[in-house]
C-alpha cells in the first residue's frame, strides 16, 4: 500500500518561502527569479518570463521553464497553485501542465495560441495588446491525477520570432502538493556495541544502523519481541507543520538509537531496526541476537562451612547455592562484604567466577 506525504513550495512553505523544489532553465533574454519571500524590492513569486525589450524579438523556442519533479519511484497525485499568468503577444505559450506517468501532458492553466491564430500565422490584434489583466489579481488550479512533473514554461511559439516589447509571465506565490511512495526504506544494524552483537545487556545501549530510502527516512525503532523499545527522530526539512519542504525531505544514511532496555521483555529475543520513510512506508532490517537482562540475581542464604561458632583462626569457607535463573546473564563473580559486630566497620571485596557458589 502506498503511502504520501505534502509538500510545500513558495508562499505555501511559511517557515523559508522556499524553492529549492523547482529546477531551472532559461534561454538568452529570458527572466528566472526565485524572489518567494512576500516582503522585498521588485516582484514577488517564483517568476519564469521574457525580458521586456523596447521593439525586441526573441527567436522561436524561446523559453524560461521551472519544473518539479516527483522522486525517483514517486508520482505526483494532487497539485495545487495560485499566482498570475500575463501575455502581451499571443505568439507567446504561457502554461503550467502536468507531464503524466503514461507519457501524456495534461494542461493545468495556460493561455496559448489559438489553432485560428496559429492557421493565420499571426496574433489578433487584441491579443497581440492584450494587458496582462491577471496581474492585479491570483488565480488558482488544480491538478488530480498521477504525474511524475509539473512544468511551469513561458516559450516562444511563434516564427521565427515573438515580440520581448512586453512581458509574457508566469509568477507562482502558491505551490504545494502531495507525493505517493510505494517503495520501503532499506535498514541494516551496524555491528560493534554490545547490543548489536548479542552480549548481555541492561540499562540504556547504544545501536547503530544505517537506512537508505528514495524520499528519506524520518524515524527508526527499534524493536525487540514486537515490541517498540526506543526510536530515533531524524531532522527533515519541514515547509509547515504538515509538509516537507523539497528536494532535502528528510536525511539518508548513518544513525543511533539509544535503547531503553527496560522497555522489552527480559531474555535472549530477536532485535531489528524499523525505519519509517517520509511516506509513511515501513522497512525492517535483519535480525539480531539481543540479551537482555535488567535484574540481579535473588539474594541467597549463605552457610559457614563448620557452623556459626568462634573459631582461632582468621580462615573459613562460605558456601551457597545459586538460584535457577534460566535464559539470563550468566553470575560471573561474588560480592561480598564482612562487618565487625563492635562497630560495625566493613570491608567488601569480590571474587570472579563464572557461575561462582
Amino acid at each position: 500500500m502506498a503511502g504520501d506525504f505534502a509538500v510545500a513550495a513558495c508562499q505555501s512553505d511559511t517557515e523559508n518561502n522556499s524553492t529549492t523544489a523547482f529546477g531551472e532553465f532559461k534561454t538568452r533574454g529570458m527572466q528566472f527569479d526565485r524572489a518567494c519571500a512576500p516582503n522585498g524590492d521588485g516582484e514577488r513569486g517564483l517568476i519564469t518570463a521574457n525580458k521586456p525589450r523596447h521593439g525586441g524579438e526573441l527567436k522561436y523556442r524561446s523559453r524560461s521553464v521551472a519544473t518539479i519533479s516527483a522522486p525517483p519511484g514517486t508520482v505526483i497525485t494532487h497539485f495545487r497553485w495560485v499566482g498570475h499568468m500575463g501575455r502581451d503577444d499571443c505568439r507567446w505559450g504561457v502554461e503550467l501542465f502536468a507531464d503524466l506517468l503514461s507519457g501524456k501532458q495534461l494542461t493545468i492553466k495556460r493561455e496559448r495560441r489559438t489553432k485560428r491564430e496559429l492557421r493565420a500565422g499571426r496574433c489578433r490584434q487584441q491579443a497581440l495588446f492584450k494587458p496582462a489583466a491577471t496581474a492585479t489579481r491570483a488565480d488558482a488550479a488544480e491538478f488530480n491525477g498521477v504525474a511524475t512533473r509539473i512544468v511551469q514554461r513561458v516559450i516562444c511559439q511563434g516564427k521565427p520570432t515573438c515580440s520581448s516589447h512586453g512581458k509574457n509571465f508566469i509568477r507562482t506565490l502558491k505551490a504545494d502538493w502531495r507525493i505517493a511512495d510505494v517503495r520501503a526504506p532499506s535498514v541494516t544494524i551496524t555491528p560493534g556495541t554490545p547490543l548489536a552483537d548479542g552480549a548481555w545487556v541492561s540499562g540504556e545501549q547504544p545501536l547503530g544502523y544505517d537506512a537508505h530510502d528514495n524520499v528519506g527516512v524520518r524515524t527508526a525503532t527499534a524493536v525487540t519481541t514486537s515490541k517498540n523499545a526506543s526510536s530515533d527522530e531524524r531532522t527533515c526539512a519541514m515547509a509547515t507543520k504538515e509538509a516537507f519542504a523539497m528536494p532535502e525531505l528528510c536525511p539518508n544514511g548513518a544513525g543511533q538509537i539509544t535503547v531503553n532496555t527496560r522497555r522489552s521483555d527480559e531474555g535472549t529475543q530477536q532485535l531489528v531496526v524499523r525505519a519509517q520513510d517520509t511516506a509513511g512506508n515501513l522497512g525492517d532490517s535483519a535480525p539480531v541476537t539481543a540479551r537482555i537482562d535488567n535484574y540481579a540475581p535473588p539474594q541467597v542464604p549463605v552457610t559457614v562451612e563448620g557452623g556459626e561458632h568462634w573459631r582461632n583462626r582468621n580462615d573459613y569457607a562460605l558456601s551457597w547455592v545459586n538460584p535457577p535463573e534460566g535464559d539470563r546473564a550468566p553470575i560471573v563473580a561474588a560480592t561480598y562484604k564482612l562487618c565487625t559486630a563492635a562497630d560495625g566497620n566493613c570491608s567488601q571485596a569480590e571474587r570472579p567466577g563464572v557461575g561462582i557458589a
